[in-house]
This record gives C-alpha cells, sequence and structure tokens, in this order.
C-alpha cells in the first residue's frame, strides 16, 4: 500500500497501528519471560533462583495472568488444577526443553499434585505443542554446537562413522540408544570435553538431521528398554531376531564381567565375617530372583493358603532367618538336613518368618511376584475396610500389593464366579454334588447403614451359605485344581458391570393359615419318648455345670474350675460315634433385596428349589431368622404345592427366644416347678395366675 492511499483512507491507517500494537503473542511472552530474543525461543543461559520472580501457585503457572475466556471475553477462564502424574510430567518436560526457569524452579523434585499446580486449559496445549517444542529442540542442537563445537563435531562425526561400519553396513546389525550415548560420550572424551553427559534425546535429534531415512528408531512396550536403532533397509524381523543373538548376549556379558569385577573388588575389601555374610547373601539373592511370578490373575483359596506359601518360600531362605530369629536354635541334626525347612519353637513363629520371607520375595523382585499373604492381606482389607487409601499405604510399606492390582484381581474372581453360574444358580466348589450327604442352606438380611444426607437409601441385600457335612467320599481335595479363568478375566479389568436382576412383584392376596396336620398316636408316642430322653439330658447337664460353679451347691469352700463342656459339646459326646466331622461352609451370591419384602421371599424360594435339583435331592432344609421365617411360611402356605419339598425352619437362639415368649404367654407369673413337675402336666388351670386361657 502506497504512502497516499494510507493517508487517503484514515482506517488503513489505523489497522496498521493496531498491527503493530498488538498484543504479544504466547511464545512472544515466554520467550521474554526467559530473558530471550523472541526469535530464539530456547534458555541460552540458565538464570538463578534469585532472578526469577516469585510465582503464585493460585494463578496460571505458565502465563501467571488472568485470560479472558475464548467463548464469553466477558468473564475469565477457569484454572484447571494438575491431578495426574502425566500431566505434571508433560509439563516438567516441556519446561525443560522450553527452559522456563520459573516453571522449572516450581516442578524440579517437587510434587506437583501435592502442591496443587494450576494452569489455562488453552495455555496448557500451546505449551505442550510438539512442533514447537521440536523446533526449540533442534535450536537447542544448534546452540550446543557452539560450545565445544569442534570436539562434538569430530566425536558426532567419528559416531557416524561407527554406525556407517556396524549397523548402515551390515543391515542383520542392530543397537539402541544406549550404546550409542555411551559410544558418543566416550568420543567426547577422548577429545578433551570433561564429563559428558548427552541425553539419548540430544543424540536422536542430531542422527535424526545427519542421517535421515537411513535408520529406524523403534521403542519397545516395555519403558525400562532402550529405544532400538536398525538401518532402515532391514526388515523388522531380522534385525530383532539379532539383536536377541547377539547385541542382548553381547551387552548381558559385559554386565556380568563388570558385576564380577565390582563383587571381587568388594570382596576382597571385606573381613572374613563380612565376607562369608555377602556370599550367604549373594546365594539367597540368586534363589529368590528364581521364583517366578503366578500368571493367575483371579486367586483361589488354595493360591492365598499358607501352604502355598511354604512351597513358595525357598527352604535356605526360611531356614536363614530361622537361624536369625527363632530363640529355640535348632540342634546339629535338624541343621544337616538339606531339602526341608527347619523345625521353629511355635506355629505362630512359623507364620511370622514365612510373613517376613514374603516380604523379602516381594522387595527382591520389585512388586512382579506376588506372595499369598501380599494378595490375601490386601483383599481382606479392601473388603473390611473399603478403604483404598488403607491399602495403598500398607503397599508403601511393602506389606500387600497395590490398590490397582487388588481390584484387578477381585474383578477377575468376580468374572471366574460368574462364568461358573449354570442357569443362573452357582454352587460354591467346597460343596459336593451329588452325595450322600445332604446340603442345607441358611439365609438373612444385612443391613448397611450408610452415612447419607437424608439417612434413607442404604443398602439392605439377602445373604445365604451353603452348609455340607464333610464324609470321606465327597470330601474335597487338600489342594483343589483352579478353574480355568475366562477370557475377559486375563485383560486386567478393574471394575465389571453387574449382572441385571429384575424383581418381579409378587401379590400374596389373602393370607392363609397353615394347613390342618391330623396327629396320629405313633408320631405322639415317638415325640413323648424323645421329649424326655431330652429333657433328661439336659437336667443332667444343668446340674454338672452347675456343680462346680456355685459353692454352696455340693458345700465346697472356694470355686472349682469348670470341667463341663457346652450344650453343643456335651451333646456331641453322648454321641455313638466319636469322630467329629466338620462341615464345608460356602457363600453363595447375594441377592441386592432386603427380605422384609414378599416379593424378595418368593424369589428367594424358587432360588432354593433350583439349587436343590442341582444338588439332586428330594427335598432341602433352610434355615432363617424369625422375621424371614413368618414371612416364608406366608408363602410355602399360600403355595404348598410348588414350595413342598422346601422344610423351612429357625436358628437355635430365634428357637429358645420363641420359646422363652411361649413360656411367659402361658404360664405368666406362676411357680416356674410347674414347668419341671414331675408327672409332666400343667398344674395351673389355665385361668389364673396370669395364663392366657387361649393358649391352654
Amino acid at each position: 500500500m502506497s504512502k497516499r492511499k494510507a493517508e487517503d483512507d484514515p482506517r488503513e491507517g489505523e489497522e496498521s497501528l493496531l498491527k503493530k500494537a498488538r498484543a504479544p503473542s504466547f511464545e512472544e511472552k515466554i520467550a521474554r519471560e526467559c530473558n530471550l530474543p523472541v526469535s530464539a525461543g530456547i534458555l541460552a543461559v540458565s538464570r538463578t533462583r534469585s532472578a526469577v520472580g516469585a510465582t503464585d501457585l493460585k494463578s496460571c503457572i505458565i502465563c501467571q495472568e488472568q485470560k479472558a475466556d475464548a467463548r464469553n471475553r466477558r468473564v475469565n477462564e477457569p484454572l484447571t488444577q494438575c491431578v495426574t502424574f502425566d500431566a505434571e510430567f508433560s509439563l516438567l518436560d516441556a519446561a525443560r526443553t522450553r527452559g522456563h526457569t520459573r516453571v522449572l524452579t516450581e516442578l524440579e523434585g517437587q510434587d506437583a499434585v501435592a502442591k496443587e499446580v494450576k494452569y489455562h486449559r488453552t495455555f496448557f496445549t500451546l505449551y505442550m505443542n510438539k512442533k514447537t517444542l521440536a523446533r526449540i529442540a533442534d535450536k537447542a542442537v544448534e546452540n550446543e554446537l557452539l560450545d565445544h563445537g569442534d570436539a562434538k563435531r569430530m566425536a558426532f562425526t567419528k559416531l557416524t562413522a561407527w554406525l556407517e561400519e556396524t549397523v548402515l553396513k551390515d543391515t542383520a546389525v542392530a543397537t539402541d540408544m544406549t550404546e550409542i550415548c555411551k559410544k558418543y560420550n566416550t568420543f567426547l572424551e577422548g577429545f578433551g570435553v570433561e564429563d559428558p553427559a548427552h541425553r539419548s534425546f540430544t543424540v536422536k535429534r542430531r542422527l535424526v538431521m545427519e542421517l535421515g531415512d537411513r535408520l529406524e528408531f523403534h521403542r519397545p512396550a516395555s519403558r525400562r528398554e532402550p529405544e532400538l536403532v536398525y538401518s532402515s533397509s532391514a526388515s523388522a524381523g531380522v534385525f530383532l531376531q539379532q539383536y536377541r543373538r547377539s547385541v542382548s548376549a553381547h551387552t548381558r556379558d559385559v554386565e556380568e564381567l563388570s558385576l564380577q569385577s565390582d563383587l571381587h573388588q568388594s570382596i576382597s575389601s571385606l573381613a572374613e565375617d563380612d565376607c562369608m555374610l555377602f556370599n550367604a547373601a549373594c546365594s539367597l539373592r540368586g534363589t529368590v530372583e528364581g521364583i517366578k511370578p503366578s500368571k493367575t490373575r483371579a486367586p483361589t483359596t488354595s493360591d492365598m493358603s499358607n501352604s502355598a506359601a511354604e512351597d513358595m518360600v525357598p527352604n535356605s531362605l526360611y531356614n536363614f532367618l530361622v537361624l536369625v530369629a527363632d530363640h529355640t536354635f535348632p540342634t546339629d541334626s535338624e541343621c544337616q538336613v538339606e531339602g526341608e525347612k527347619m523345625k521353629v519353637s511355635s506355629q505362630q513363629t512359623h507364620r511370622r518368618i514365612l510373613a517376613i520371607c514374603q516380604d523379602i520375595i516381594f522387595l527382591a523382585s520389585k512388586g512382579r511376584v506376588k506372595p499369598p499373604k501380599h494378595v490375601s492381606l490386601a483383599l481382606s482389607v479392601k473388603t473390611l475396610t473399603a478403604s483404598s487409601q488403607l491399602v495403598t499405604i500398607l503397599n508403601g510399606f511393602g506389606h500387600c500389593i497395590g490398590d490397582t492390582q487388588t481390584r484387578e484381581a477381585e474383578t477377575a474372581i468376580a468374572e471366574r464366579l460368574l462364568a461358573q453360574q449354570e442357569d443362573d444358580v452357582y454352587i460354591p466348589s467346597v460343596v459336593r454334588a451329588p452325595c450322600s450327604a445332604r446340603v442345607s442352606v441358611a439365609f438373612d438380611n444385612m443391613d448397611i447403614n450408610e452415612e447419607t444426607l437424608t439417612g434413607s437409601d442404604t443398602t439392605h441385600v439377602t445373604n445365604g451359605i451353603a452348609v455340607q457335612r464333610q464324609v470321606a467320599w465327597c470330601r474335597p481335595p487338600p489342594n483343589p485344581t483352579p478353574e480355568p479363568t475366562p477370557e475377559k478375566a486375563t485383560q486386567r479389568r478393574r471394575s465389571i458391570r453387574a449382572p441385571a436382576f429384575e424383581l418381579a412383584d409378587y401379590n400374596a392376596g389373602v393370607r392363609v393359615g397353615p394347613p390342618p396336620d391330623p396327629l396320629r398316636e405313633e408320631d405322639l408316642a415317638m415325640n413323648t419318648a424323645a421329649l424326655k430322653t431330652g429333657m433328661q439330658q439336659l437336667f443332667t447337664w444343668g446340674v454338672t455345670r452347675l456343680s462346680g460353679q456355685h459353692d454352696t451347691f455340693l458345700g465346697r469352700p472356694e470355686q472349682q474350675p469348670q470341667t463341663v463342656p457346652g450344650w453343643s459339646g456335651f451333646c456331641a459326646a453322648l454321641q455313638d460315634t466319636q469322630e467329629s466331622r466338620p462341615s464345608n461352609i460356602g457363600y453363595l451370591p447375594v441377592i441386592p433385596a432386603s427380605p422384609t419384602k414378599l416379593s424378595t421371599i418368593f424369589f428367594l424360594l424358587q432360588k432354593i428349589l433350583a439349587m436343590m435339583q442341582r444338588f439332586e435331592q428330594p427335598d432341602i432344609v433352610a434355615a432363617f431368622d424369625q422375621a424371614i421365617y413368618a414371612k416364608v411360611l406366608e408363602v410355602q402356605w399360600k403355595h404348598p404345592v410348588i414350595f413342598q419339598p422346601l422344610v423351612p425352619r429357625m436358628g437355635a437362639f430365634h428357637i429358645a427366644c420363641t420359646l422363652m415368649a411361649v413360656l411367659g404367654r402361658r404360664f405368666g407369673d406362676d411357680d416356674p416347678s410347674n414347668i419341671l413337675s414331675s408327672d409332666g402336666e400343667d398344674s395351673s388351670d389355665g385361668e389364673g395366675n396370669g395364663n392366657d386361657p387361649g393358649l391352654e
């Protein structure tokens, strides 16, 4: 535009003035803050802390200013808080590349998440622009050539020649960036540069600038492994095979030789006792490193048992800690036993030594090997407390696995249990069916009164267990083979979608009472004999229990210790068989509904009948508490044909409560001796003494 045209058109002149007086761009602000020319974009000379202005952490850490929102200029853009480590590391790397001293002063060696660093999302995107950072890095490479320029040029020329002779000449040879950086630093030392410490990022930039497309770079999946470099004319399969066969083997041999040399120097400088400890530690370390991690993502009870821990812990490590920690020193004959664990003074000491051994294995493997203690402790703490922070604290001390791994294990276990269901019926693995030992079930309500704003909408579910008496031909194996884990469980999921649960409405209609039950004489005679025998046993047990507790009962001057067992033990001692058979208890799926509703009771009874068919039993006994028992009877009386195989009953506690209530209603204030009269007849007339004539 000519000068005359600009003078004739005043708008053109105003626009040109506005362009000259426009606000500086984002990159210009950062460059000026770093005390650099706008075209430089990097920090050539580091600034001291005193030369950097104070940073207000309540403002944007990048611009330290307020920025108008792009959508609404009347309001300021809200600040975003740094809450992830990825954002922190990205911000720190960008500040290092830009040479932003003020940001580095606040983030270097600090925790940005804990300091609650904030930034504008728009400026954060511009700050992390990959093209801008690449241009700044290229400029940094050019500026590095200004210092020790001749030495760096000659060293890089020598490095290029080495790559030409090795990688580019022979397409079957590959190397990595760690080896290239070592070579480059070695060449720099040969040309007089003291303590060179060039990073692989800088060296890679120069290689890309010099060699262009002749080299290919491959980053492995693991961040711990260095980036691989090979000729672009070679296929990936050829170079990987050669790399595994030659480069890795060569590097491993060099490291082993270096380690052996360092060990030899260390051993030669130790005393005799320290040398023995050093050799013992090296031997134990080799044994611990030979333990391979388990591939099972859904641990079973056998995987977290004490026997599993004993199988994992090497005998040498266990025996070493026994000699160190146990106060009862073993004899010479016990020390000479090879391939077995030494005996300890108590079972408690055995468990503690096993726990310490598992801690050492977890620490030496850096968490790759997950001992039974660390898995079971994390799952138990998470189940009992529902606290992820507590699991994280214990993991920080090395006592259990992390919270993420705990959630993965819980999800894998849930997916495995869901895969074991058949026709929406789950049978616990400890229950053996079909079997001559009958299976009984028991259900009860579980109320979790969470703290809510309104006090309502809390959790009310129905829990159940299956109980089966253990017999020889139905007894589960001591170490059952873990069931196959479904394919989805191997994807390290940390959450699972709950299966759909629909509870159909149940209309009870008119309440129906109990059906008539004609009493037969033979049943009455059998019940009378059984009642008499039971009363005699109860009287005998009560007298013998009280005889040692009351001094005045038998005229003893001092109270005697109790030697008579409880009622259950007393009845077990009167049995003909002396062997006490334990029962297997398996947990059934939770029903996410309260048992106070008749619809839940109807659904529950249908599930019990479905389990009875899986058990191949003609009938099944189900135990409930008093409240649920009343509703179960109401539904059973309404549908006597459907639920005829079901035998509901109450637990011993609720039966005793019902008995006491009946006695209180029937006898009232009467003499208790009427209950235990010798002739077994009620001496009350059913009309007085607080009796209820309707219950006669």
